[in-house]
């Protein structure tokens, strides 16, 4: 795909907010706080997720930390942090929609994005599981469409006008070990991606409902 800019992402303190996510014995939202700073060569993105549950009627929270490098377009995840486990990772993050939901501040499909444009993206992963967590292989099919809006819109965000960018992503597994093939129904996305590069708001949609499932919000921003 041909690009239309780089991958720069803007300095910055950014809080987004989830909306209510229902659980089997309660409810929970999630508060993202991301700082984007310079490095040698590229930009630090480090993510702090905040997660509040409210279970039989008490308030439960936790924490968790990701850390990405945004270098010449690419961006590479480096590790997580979950209580006391650290998860080191280093692979570049493609952009699928759904990666792209953990990443609203460098979305990976930002280079890309021009008014009327359409593009589409495919991925494939192969991952081994060894016991206790399992045996053999599974094979990952990703496909994605892109679709941006013809103009662009006002919206809440460090430039004030947005990029509407739509994504409908299909999934595939494959375990030919077990001769499984587990096909999962299309999730649809919408990125209100300010001209700054960042996104001010994303909507999650499961199948062809018309509900979100999930919204996220850009609440504040330095």
């Amino acid at each position: 795909m041909e690009l239309v800019r780089e991958l720069k992402p803007r300095l910055g303190y950014y809080v987004y907010e989830t909306s209510l996510i229902r659980l089997a014995d309660g409810v929970m939202y999630e508060r993202w706080v991301y700082n984007v700073t310079k490095t040698d060569g590229g930009y630090s993105v480090v993510r702090t997720l905040y997660s509040f549950m409210l279970i039989d009627g008490r308030w439960l929270n936790g924490s968790a930390v990701d850390e990405w490098l945004v270098v010449n377009n690419t961006v590479i995840w480096l590790h997580s942090i979950t209580g006391d486990s650290l998860w080191v990772h280093n692979y570049t993050e493609r952009p699928i929609s759904m990666n792209c939901l953990s990443l609203l501040v460098a979305p990976p499909f930002w280079p890309y994005v021009a008014e009327g444009r359409q593009f589409n993206v495919k991925w494939v992963t192969n991952v081994t599981f060894l016991p206790p967590f399992g045996n053999g292989t599974v094979r990952g099919e990703f496909s994605d469409k892109y679709k941006v809006g013809k103009e662009l819109v006002d919206c809440r965000g460090p430039v004030g006008k947005c990029y509407v960018v739509e994504a409908e992503l299909k999934r595939k597994y494959y375990a030919p070990r077990i001769n499984m093939v587990n096909e999962f129904e299309p999730y649809r996305y919408v990125f209100y991606v300010d001209l700054s590069g960042v996104v001010v708001e994303v909507r999650e949609y499961a199948g062809r409902s018309k509900t979100p499932t999930l919204t996220i919000k850009l609440v504040e921003w330095t």
